[in-house]
């Protein structure tokens, strides 16, 4: 599965590119924001994609203009209550601090509301990566708890429509139609 928008692909995540991963969530840059700091083994990342449920847990390698630059995802849905926590991280540091990051949260919110049809998202950030907070926040997302540094943020699909609306703003005039359509293939 991918997904296509802002010269942006969401490649499914495959075990060919668990290393990779694994790799990067293990880097300073990344581990510093992430509530579980333990080094990963090989061992433990492939027991942890193996016991992936594929149909409640969505994980994507992100490239911009064909190069890999991180990983997000929807993990852990119930389906009966239509909830979702979203996650990932962007590796090339050259891309913080721009629209990237952000039209990276804007494809899986959208990708989680309206092709799987969830109504809430409840992620988890810590309370010192405001860079993170502050763009949940203006994506709709209002912090729920603190607790132990850690901010529960829920997103309601409410919220994020009007909320996302002058992000898509911004990315329709920076991208030709062609390029600001969502495309989903198999």
């Amino acid at each position: 599965m991918q997904l296509k928008q802002y010269n942006l692909t969401f490649s499914r995540l495959t075990k060919e590119y668990l290393e990779l991963v694994r790799g990067w969530r293990n880097s300073e840059p990344i581990n510093q924001w992430m509530i579980y700091r333990k080094n990963i083994s090989s061992e433990e990342q492939l027991e942890w994609f193996n016991n992936l449920d594929s149909n409640t847990n969505y994980y994507f390698i992100v490239n911009h203009k064909q190069q890999r630059i991180g990983l997000m995802n929807i993990k852990d849905i119930n389906w009966q209550d239509k909830t979702g926590e979203p996650g990932g991280f962007i590796i090339e540091q050259h891309y913080l601090g721009t629209l990237v990051p952000a039209l990276c949260l804007l494809m899986m919110f959208d990708f989680a509301f309206y092709h799987l049809g969830l109504s809430e998202l409840q992620g988890k950030v810590l309370e010192t990566n405001s860079a993170s907070l502050n763009c949940n926040l203006e994506l709709g997302g209002i912090i729920a708890s603190t607790e132990n540094g850690i901010c529960r943020i829920v997103h309601s699909k409410q919220n994020y429509q009007h909320a996302s609306a002058r992000y898509r703003d911004a990315a329709r005039a920076l991208y030709p139609e062609s390029e600001s359509q969502f495309y989903i293939t198999a």
